[in-house]
């Protein structure tokens, strides 16, 4: 928990920097990048911890890595709008044995499940592994859907011993594997989307990916003042 965020106040913040390709028949194509924000608040209960959290992310060109508006299709040639990407927030518990329950696995017609990993301890470092797995059925308006990631956490075990220590600041690795994005507009077309990326927990506001801090000044700029509210259902969506 102290890796993740325990101790920090008034909310623990972390980032990450990626970058999502397409695979096609073995064949690999790097898309647009991805700059992220996770927030969250950890308070301890009974058996385990509450987690509250969410994210703000935004996909970017490869290049210039400034957040995109519209995204050219390589496989279809079409130019789509580009959405910003945001998971509002939950809440959800993990209990002193590691088991993780989450709102989200009440989402009616989605299957969901999370876990955490035992500690492995390589080298000087300690190491867990944190797993989501979210699949939805076809319907009659929509397809057929599958996402499953994997982020490694890792902190220095001297870090972790030092007397008084709350917050520990740890790095992080992601990847991930799902169906296309709906923003995509690919359709029938075969393939997957894959995610690669890295980042860390133990952030300050300031210390977020440039690109990302430029796009929340125009489209959230309360939320570089006051990070707590994202926390907040009813103000969530504030502009």
């Amino acid at each position: 928990m102290r890796m993740r965020g325990l101790g920090a106040s008034p909310v623990a913040i972390g980032c990450l920097q990626g970058i999502y390709s397409g695979v096609v028949d073995g064949a690999v194509t790097p898309l647009f990048g991805v700059v992220s924000a996770t927030f969250g608040r950890y308070r301890e209960v009974e058996s385990g911890f509450e987690i509250r959290s969410a994210e703000l992310a935004y996909f970017t060109d490869l290049d210039s890595h400034s957040v995109l508006d519209t995204w050219k299709n390589p496989y279809t040639n079409e130019t789509v709008p580009v959405p910003v990407s945001s998971l509002p927030p939950t809440t959800s518990r993990i209990a002193t044995n590691l088991r993780m329950d989450s709102q989200a696995a009440n989402t009616p017609g989605l299957q969901f499940r999370q876990n955490v990993s035992q500690p492995q301890i390589v080298g000087r470092e300690i190491w867990f592994t944190e797993s989501i797995t979210a699949e939805r059925d076809a319907g009659p308006t929509q397809a057929a859907f599958h996402y499953t990631d994997t982020t490694v956490i890792r902190a220095r075990l001297a870090d972790l011993d030092k007397h008084g220590a709350t917050l520990t600041r740890c790095d992080t690795s992601y990847q991930s594997v799902s169906s296309w994005r709906t923003w995509l507009k690919m359709g029938s077309h075969p393939g997957v989307l894959i995610g690669f990326g890295n980042g860390y927990y133990g952030a300050s506001i300031n210390e977020l990916p440039p690109a990302w801090i430029k796009a929340t000044e125009k489209s959230r700029p309360r939320l570089l003042t006051d990070p707590t509210g994202i926390l907040e259902a009813g103000d969530y969506q504030a502009r």
